[in-house]
């Protein structure tokens, strides 16, 4: 029988099975006498709406079964024992352990008088996805490390069912296509690189009444705020991972986790150069010509350096302990490279000054060399 058959083909396929094995066409035949009897009590249960509904809740161990009664002992009719009936009928192709435990756990959630431990059962959690995002921090805050607040939204495990997606009052069971393992055997799997159990999408298990708060998901949409320390010597784009501050998994699945991609805005004059700093200085000819005091950024101000006379284009200039600390004894170096400004617009005075100074300067010769 197909799992969605209706009441007109259970009860046809019924007819036929039982004209078959009745006992007055089979007379002696105790075998065939122990398989009317079970298909008795299976239609007894099929036949009734809310016996058929707990079965078709169960599925009553009916998938992959092999057709057999060798091991069949007689048993009454209980509602709330459906197990015990189709075994009578289907022999599972587990070990007999395997069957009892099942039956056993079958057993207890359908007795109302004593409360099913959802706790013992395992659920086959999906570990929660991660959550990708970026923070801008300032060109100091790269070298010396700061902390950053990230606001963002995330899936976290319900707080009234505890991540495992069941009402207090529902009863959870093992998956009887998969027997909680999540997986289809290769018998059943149609599609060998698609494994996963569609009675109970991976679980392992069967919820017959989810949380109402979070759907039977495990887990609720909320907005948070999280400090992430950011070390010293971040690079701009550097990926920092902490670890299970992501999505929270369904079904007390374990978390994922949380990357944050730093930016690093430039400074306006500075580079970093491992623990080394460096940057460009425009200067008046003049200055390059007789020599002079600049100043140059650091990473706390601007200090004095003694330009010497005749100072040539792109000139770099290393001074020691301007650049990042690395130690209480060590520190890098700041290296500053000269640019020549040659101005568009003089004064009267400039243009005057320049004048006498060329009277004065000597003329060069290309030698043919650069």
């Amino acid at each position: 029988m197909r799992f969605d058959a209706t009441f007109d083909e259970i009860k046809n396929a019924y007819r036929k099975t039982a004209v078959q094995y009745h006992p007055d066409k089979n007379l002696g035949d105790k075998q065939s006498e122990e398989k009317f009897k079970a298909l008795s009590e299976a239609y007894t249960v099929l036949s009734n709406p809310d016996q058929r509904r707990i079965y078709d809740q169960t599925e009553g161990i009916c998938s992959d079964l092999n057709y057999s009664t060798s091991n069949r002992k007689t048993t009454e009719h209980s509602s709330t024992d459906l197990n015990d009936i189709f075994n009578d009928i289907l022999k599972p192709n587990k070990s007999k352990a395997q069957t009892n435990e099942y039956t056993n756990s079958h057993k207890n959630r359908q007795q109302k008088t004593y409360p099913t431990n959802n706790a013992n059962i395992k659920t086959r959690g999906t570990s929660g996805n991660d959550i990708n995002t970026e923070v801008a921090i300032s060109f100091d805050q790269s070298i010396l490390g700061t902390e950053k607040n990230i606001k963002l939204k995330r899936n976290e495990t319900c707080k009234t069912c505890d991540g495992t997606g069941i009402s207090e009052d529902s009863i959870q069971s093992i998956c009887p296509r998969c027997m909680g393992k999540g997986q289809n055997s290769q018998s059943q799997s149609k599609i060998k690189s698609d494994p996963i159990c569609n009675r109970c999408n991976g679980k392992g298990t069967l919820i017959h009444q989810p949380c109402g708060n979070c759907h039977g998901v495990g887990a609720i949409r909320k907005e948070r705020t999280l400090k992430v320390k950011i070390p010293p010597m971040t690079d701009d784009g550097s990926l920092l991972r902490l670890a299970n501050k992501g999505h929270a998994g369904e079904n007390r699945g374990n978390p994922g986790n949380l990357f944050v991609k730093v930016l690093v805005e430039k400074h306006p004059v500075l580079e970093r150069d491992g623990y080394d700093l460096k940057c460009r200085i425009p200067i008046g000819f003049a200055t390059a010509a007789l020599g002079g005091k600049i100043e140059v950024p650091t990473l706390t101000g601007h200090a004095k350096f003694e330009i010497p006379s005749g100072t040539q284009p792109n000139k770099t200039f290393r001074i020691n302990n301007l650049g990042i600390k690395k130690s209480k004894d060590e520190q890098g170096d700041l290296a500053v490279t000269i640019e020549i400004h040659v101005p568009t617009k003089l004064s009267k005075k400039q243009q005057k000054l320049l004048k006498e100074y060329k009277k004065a300067e000597p003329e060069y010769e290309f030698n043919g060399q650069n």
